[in-house]
């Protein structure tokens, strides 16, 4: 079976949190105890109870009813295991900081030059954890190329190739009013023949939430 090169981007849905989980904990402790005590130790209390929320909804003990309650629920059941971890590195950094001062962040943040100490080590830890964190969240922080097997002539689109042909399988089975997504059109399709991009345009006050299931539904060819 032949392949062919896809770009897979991410949500904004699945960005947003994977970005936040990646920034907090380097920002929070470089700043936290830089702030006045009082909203020093506000911010280390809230990040303890982050952790507590997090590392409860890792082992299931938040009800499903809250955690759908958010809107992305989805999301956090996807990242669960990157938020926890944020949050615990993120009370690493803030809460000690809170209290030891700016000291404390500077042996956290940089002790790493200095590998023979005991700060030195502390601090390579934690930031290998920081970078192993990054890593995992990679999928959902940017665009990336991947190989897919490419669709059979049996499994291809119904309509003919080109835009043209695009724009009617979206309009049949996605944006038209019994579609997946009613209101949701494409626009600015270009074929290039083993891939095609465009974009999706919603109807104003709304947000575009086609899934690429229902594109891969449409289009009959594997989400992924």
């Amino acid at each position: 079976m032949s392949e062919i090169t896809v770009t897979r981007r991410p949500q904004l849905a699945d960005q947003v949190p994977a970005l936040v989980s990646v920034i907090a904990p380097p920002a929070l402790g470089a700043l936290t105890p830089l702030l006045e005590p009082g909203l020093a130790a506000l911010t280390a209390a809230a990040t303890i109870c982050g952790s507590a929320a997090f590392a409860a909804h890792y082992v299931g003990r938040v009800p499903a009813n809250i955690v759908n309650a958010t809107g992305i629920g989805d999301v956090l059941a996807a990242q669960r295991s990157t938020l926890l971890g944020s949050s615990l590195l993120t009370s690493m950094a803030a809460v000690p900081g809170a209290f030891l001062g700016p000291a404390y962040a500077d042996a956290l943040m940089a002790g790493f030059l200095d590998p023979a100490s005991v700060s030195g080590l502390v601090s390579a830890a934690w930031w290998t954890m920081w970078a192993g964190l990054t890593i995992k969240l990679r999928p959902a922080l940017a665009a990336r190329k991947i190989r897919i097997t490419a669709p059979t002539p049996e499994d291809g689109p119904v309509a003919a190739p080109g835009p043209g042909g695009l724009y009617k399988v979206w309009a049949d089975h996605i944006s038209g009013a019994g579609g997946a997504h009613p209101g949701q059109h494409l626009v600015g399709a270009h074929d290039f023949g083993d891939r095609w991009e465009g974009i999706i345009e919603a109807p104003q006050g709304r947000s575009v939430n086609v899934s690429t299931e229902a594109v891969g539904s449409a289009y009959r060819v594997p989400a992924e």
